[in-house]
């Protein structure tokens, strides 16, 4: 691939645009174009992506070429209108990529017709714009102060996000004696930092020591990062309690009582913690004597008396005290003390006889030794000073012979005079306290020892008298070292590297690691833990045996997730102050195909219509495989029957649609697109892709019945619940919304919505009247379900209501008939037989059915014997013969009653007369007259209604007339006088004035007339002239215009005269097709070679026998070369030579205003510039088009009129020919014709 770097255009050379060309050859053939930036800022231009992909200028736009969105992707954008490819917002290449190298992001790009995928890498290469930084600002370092010199302490080292030679890192250490720093390898891998000791330390010197470390990366400029090192000493116990003097002496009184304090005794250990907690205790050499008499406090110090003491048995004691830390392992300090025993005379003198020569003669004489006598005193001094006398007086006397005690003869120089240590360069003897008298002798260490060389010191003591020849005696001294925690544990390696399969199980071996401590028991043994710079991510994964130091996996390994493992251990001793040893396990981790491949949609276009084509792109998915190799190449499939296919690039795929959707059989695919690599085995996965199809109006509703029938009772409530129509649609949303309504229809000359309605959202079907079973008694409707589609679809069906018969009607009597104040009168004659008929009751009943049977009952009666009715005939007869005294009248009541239920009934008095004999009867006039008060109600609302309605008409009628005069003022007319003057102003406010609704800009110095006439043309032409008028000076618009009704919105034609293409027509028309001429000349963009073959059609020519009143000179005007501007023209269809031609301009459509004209081969008068002919024809028509100018100083401004069909008249002359009825009619005429044209 090429890289192409764009950090900023203005850098681009020559060079770079061949570059860039070749670049976006190899583009097109391999559909892969690459760039290469470093770590751009927002706003920065990486490349020509239109350019390189072979693309026109302005097609990026137009072909909508785009990035398809994908996370850390949406950085980067296209650029609509130039195609580029910008950065939007900062690329960092830590963030995206980390440490891995190269960084290229991968996008899709997309260009339509035809839908095309790019792939585009761009690598965002590193800059230095990372310091090291270490992981904490400041570290804490605990050394033991009986660290050797040349120990190493590792240092965890900073890191740089940045690659390559902006993150190899160098460090340096601040100024110090005792530290230094080590540094092993270049690599992040195999980088060991340390910390060397290059000088023993001392706690109790200095505690603390503060270093700083400053890391600085290779970049240019360097950038740096620092961290403080704050090492602390541990105490070891290297320092021995010491006493404030070597020797105590103290005195004591003989007898001294038990527990008299002696001395209190003080030592001192400048370490800390429990090495410098003391103990005292009597020395190792110490005499069973010693420990008898006295006793010493371990914490205290005081040495009392416990035993009696006795001057005469000992003059003095030497006490050797030891003064003992609680170090591991201790150490000790030593003293003496020296207590002598004042005597006290305690002792009488003792007299003994030694030699006694008796009997003594008597003559012996005088000095004659008789007895030898022994005097002692175990007290000293003067209290062991003894005089003698004999008693009572004898001839015999004392004699003292010599004074003082025995002398040892071993005394003095033949006494012990020195002593002698065999040749060594540890220790030496300390001859101070034997000097002094004492005769214990100090063994004093001179170099420090070192059990790992020598455990054992073997010493030759030997003592030296002062004889001649002197003799000597030796003694045999064994010194055996005892260990101290002097030595960390050190490892075979310091750094061990391993290699590691990806899917090893926990549990499996990674390295056994061995540390080795010369030191003895605890001290040697080695524990094995992590170290305190290992992630707890490592930590998580592996494991440490703490006794035999294996590292084992102890997690789940994954090389996509972490190739490479750096791991901390430490072996750490159980020493008192524990010392460590570091080492470096490198674990790298090897690649297995343990990874599926990855499905990932990119774009899904969903819905889909279900009328799309076949090949119409549904879906964009990227396969990815984290493995390598074989292991990475994938391959996708789809179950086959679906109406969809994968085509495939590289390792992106399109699905796209294979056959016919129906959205009424599947309105939603689950597609499983399934991934496999070529791995052994493979492994592969799937992605459930969900593809709904929407619906398009191809189904009309259906009705669930066929026919509907309703039933319903008359005298119905209004609004009363018929039925529910139901219709159907499978399609869906709008396409399934279902709307009623009923088919306009009448039923018995009313519309069908007067006598029943519909809901169009339920189908619910409601009464608006009360039907009446006896008036109708069934009728049908037609409902027409439509939905909501585009174009909307719909079906119909028959409602057929049948109104069911109630028994809302009573009898009704015909004969006899009754009034409120008197019975109908019946005669009998006396002579009537058994069985007479009297009358017979005859009564109807609205209703039908069983609803219509009646019922006759005779209710009352003054003789209730004398008379029977029949129950169905309702014939009254006499079921006996009358007497002679009867009674001359009998009053009966008749009930008839019908069989509905509940059944209603209608009631009639008679009065029957008894005569002898039944005359003619005269009919009873009450029968027939009605009193005035039972006229109906009705005829008075009706009369009520009439005179409203009247009134009404009346006052609109005035109204009318009052704003129709109204409306002739304002245009300077006199209503009353039946004509219209035209007063003196301009034809601009004429216009605005006639459309207040349009928002025009009406141009400089036009001018318009308010007499304006529409023509339309149909037919062939493939455009229609509408000139738009007024036929009256109270029109609603004076404007001027051709009304373009089939032209498309972006035709155009000569395009000097549509200024006003913002025009809102009236009645809502489009303003896109609405031209208002002005005087414009023609602009030199304008075609000047038009077609030749223009012609008026048949239509056209039908459409111009109405007048048009056009602007002067926006119409009939000469172009800018006059009259012989190249326009085509048309050869005169007349037979006059003379006569002139007219041509319209290129396209004959609405959107040109510019007229040629031409006079005939035989007419030498030839218009020049700007003249117009008197009259013309068209070629093809029989219209005589006459044109009249107007003086320019004319009182009233007119512009020029073309007649078509008529002579011209002016209205000067219709004035004056206003009473003649002929030319009222001719008049009448015309205006009849326009109108209809219109």
């Amino acid at each position: 691939n090429t890289l192409l770097t764009h950090k900023d255009e203005r850098r681009w050379s020559p060079v770079l645009v061949r570059v860039l060309v070749l670049q976006a050859a190899w583009a097109l053939a391999g559909g892969q174009v690459r760039y290469s930036v470093e770590e751009p800022l927002g706003g920065t231009v990486v490349g020509r992506l239109a350019q390189d992909l072979g693309l026109e200028a302005g097609e990026a736009e137009a072909r909508r070429l785009r990035l398809v969105a994908q996370g850390r992707r949406a950085s980067v954008e296209v650029s609509g209108a130039s195609g580029a490819l910008v950065v939007s917002s900062r690329l960092d290449r830590e963030e995206l990529c980390g440490k891995s190298a190269p960084c290229a992001l991968r996008l899709e790009v997309l260009v339509e017709r035809p839908l095309r995928v790019f792939h585009v890498e761009l690598e965002v290469t590193d800059i230095n714009d990372n310091a090291p930084v270490f992981r904490v600002d400041e570290e804490a370092l605990n050394i033991a102060e009986s660290s050797v010199p040349g120990s190493r302490f590792p240092l965890e080292g900073a890191s740089d996000a940045d690659i390559g030679a902006n993150a190899q890192l160098s460090y340096t250490l601040s100024p110090s004696e005792y530290f230094s720093l080590d540094q092993k390898g270049n690599n992040d891998q195999s980088a060991s930092l340390g910390l060397i000791l290059i000088k023993a330390l001392d706690r109790e010197t200095n505690p603390v020591h503060r270093l700083v470390l400053t890391a600085s990366d290779g970049g240019r400029p360097s950038l740096t990062g620092t961290m403080e090192l704050v090492i602390s000493v541990l105490d070891a116990n290297d320092n021995a309690p010491q006493f404030n003097q070597s020797v105590y002496k103290v005195k004591v009184l003989e007898g001294s009582e038990l527990g008299t304090l002696l001395i209190t005794l003080s030592a001192t250990d400048p370490d800390e913690g429990i090495n410098s907690d003391i103990i005292y205790l009597f020395g190792k050499h110490v005499s069973t004597k010693v420990k008898e008499m006295f006793t010493i406090d371990e914490n205290k110090g005081e040495i009392r008396i416990q035993d009696k003491l006795d001057y005469e048995e000992r003059e003095s004691y030497e006490i050797p005290v030891e003064a003992r830390d609680k170090g591991s392992p201790p150490l000790s300090g030593h003293c003496k003390v020296l207590l002598e025993l004042l005597d006290v005379n305690d002792n009488a003198p003792e007299v003994s006889v030694t030699s006694l020569s008796v009997p003594v003669p008597e003559d012996a004489s005088v000095g004659t030794v008789v007895a030898l006598l022994s005097v002692s005193d175990r007290d000293s001094g003067a209290n062991g000073r003894v005089r003698c006398w004999v008693w009572p007086a004898s001839p015999f006397g004392l004699e003292a012979t010599f004074s003082g005690s025995a002398q040892d003869p071993d005394v003095g120089t033949n006494s012990v005079q020195n002593y002698l240590l065999s040749p060594n360069r540890h220790f030496a003897l300390d001859l101070k306290g034997f000097q002094s008298g004492s005769k214990l002798l100090e063994l004093v260490l001179q170099q420090p020892l070192d059990r790992e060389q020598s455990a054992l010191q073997q010493l030759v003591l030997t003592a030296v008298d002062g004889g001649d020849p002197p003799k000597s005696g030796t003694a045999q001294i064994s010194v055996r070292v005892v260990d101290t925690n002097d030595n960390p544990p050190a490892f075979d390696r310091s750094t061990y590297t391993v290699s590691l399969l990806e899917n090893s199980l926990p549990g499996t071996l990674v390295v056994k690691l061995n540390a080795s401590d010369p030191d003895e028991g605890s001290n040697g043994d080695v524990i094995y833990s992590f170290g305190s710079y290992t992630p707890q991510k490592v930590r998580q994964l592996f494991s440490v045996d703490p006794h035999s130091g294996e590292v084992r996996v102890n997690g789940t390994l994954d090389y996509e997730e972490a190739s490479f493992y750096e791991i901390y251990v430490q072996a750490t001793d159980q020493g008192p102050v524990s010392l460590a040893g570091h080492c470096k396990v490198l674990v790298n981790i090897v690649d297995a195909n343990d990874n599926v491949p990855e499905v990932q949609l990119t774009s899904l276009y969903s819905p889909v219509p279900e009328d799309a084509r076949s090949g119409t792109v549904v879906a964009l998915m990227s396969v990815t495989d984290q493995d390598s190799g074989l292991n990475k190449q994938v391959s996708l499939r789809i179950p086959p029957g679906l109406p969809f296919a994968l085509n495939s690039f590289k390792n992106s795929y399109t699905l796209v649609t294979q056959g016919k959707l129906d959205h009424e059989k599947a309105a939603a695919y689950n597609i499983t697109v399934t991934a496999t690599d070529s791995g052994s085995p493979p492994l592969s996965s799937q992605k459930v892709i969900h593809v709904e199809i929407s619906d398009i109006n191809d189904n009309p509703p259906r009705f669930e019945e066929p026919v509907y029938s309703v039933y319903i009772p008359e005298n119905n409530p209004l609004g009363a619940f018929l039925c529910t129509i139901k219709a159907t649609d499978p399609d869906v949303a709008k396409n399934a919304y279902v709307s009623y309504s009923l088919l306009d229809g009448e039923i018995e000359g009313l519309p069908v919505a007067s006598y029943v309605s519909i809901k169009p959202d339920s189908g619910n079907m409601y009464a608006v009247r009360s039907f009446d079973y006896e008036t109708l008694r069934e009728f049908q409707v037609t409902v027409q379900a439509q939905d909501a589609g585009i174009p909307p679809l719909s079906s119909t069906v028959t409602v057929y209501i049948y109104v069911v018969d109630e028994n809302d009607h009573a009898p009704q009597i015909l004969y006899p008939t009754s009034t409120n104040t008197s019975a109908a009168l019946e005669m009998i004659p006396r002579s009537a037989y058994a069985g007479y008929l009297v009358t017979k009751i005859i009564a109807i009943d609205g209703d039908s059915g069983q609803n219509a049977w009646l019922f006759f009952y005779l209710v009352q009666t003054s003789d209730p014997g004398l008379f029977r009715i029949e129950l169905h005939t309702g014939e009254i007869r006499t079921t006996r013969k009358l007497g002679e005294d009867s009674t001359p009248t009998f009053n009966l009541t008749v009930e008839v009653r019908d069989n509905g239920e509940p059944s209603m009934s209608s009631s009639v008095s008679i009065t029957i007369a008894v005569v002898d004999r039944v005359s003619k009867i005269i009919p009873d006039r009450r029968r027939h007259f009605k009193s005035p008060s039972n006229y109906s109600e009705v005829t008075l609302y009706l009369i009520i209604a009439l005179s409203a309605i009247s009134f009404v008409f009346l006052f609109t009628i005035i109204g009318l007339t009052i704003i129709k005069c109204y409306r002739y003022s304002l245009y300077g007319c006199s209503c009353c006088a039946g004509c219209c003057t035209v007063r003196e102003r301009s034809a601009a406010d004429q216009y605005k004035q006639a459309n207040n609704n349009i928002d025009a800009r009406l141009p400089q110095g036009l001018k318009v007339q308010p007499h304006f006439i529409e023509v339309r043309g149909n037919g062939s032409l493939t455009k229609t002239y509408c000139y738009k008028t007024c036929l009256t000076a109270g029109s609603g618009s004076d404007t001027f215009m051709f009304y373009n009704t089939c032209g498309p919105t972006g035709t155009t034609g000569p395009s000097a005269v549509v200024t006003e293409r913002h025009l809102t027509g009236q009645s809502g028309q489009s303003a896109q097709n609405l031209i208002i001429l002005r005087n414009d000349s023609i602009t030199p963009n304008e075609p000047k070679h038009p077609n030749p073959d223009w012609r008026y059609s048949a239509s056209l020519r039908a459409g111009m026998q109405s007048a048009v009143h056009m602007e002067e000179a926006g119409v009939l005007r000469g172009g800018p070369a006059g009259p012989d501007q190249q326009w085509p023209t048309v050869s005169s269809a007349t037979a006059e030579p003379e006569g002139g031609e007219v041509s319209p301009p290129v396209g004959a459509g609405v959107n040109s205003n510019s007229w040629t004209f031409k006079f005939g081969p035989g007419n030498s008068k030839q218009g020049g510039p700007g003249e117009l002919p008197d009259k013309f024809i068209i070629p093809g028509s029989p219209a005589i088009i006459s044109i009249r100018q107007e003086p320019p100083n004319s009182q009233i401004d007119k512009s020029d009129f073309i007649t078509f069909g008529k002579k011209e008249e002016t209205k000067k002359k219709k004035k004056k020919k206003k009473g003649n009825k002929t030319q009222e009619k001719k008049e009448k005429g015309n205006s009849t014709t326009e109108n209809s044209d219109q």
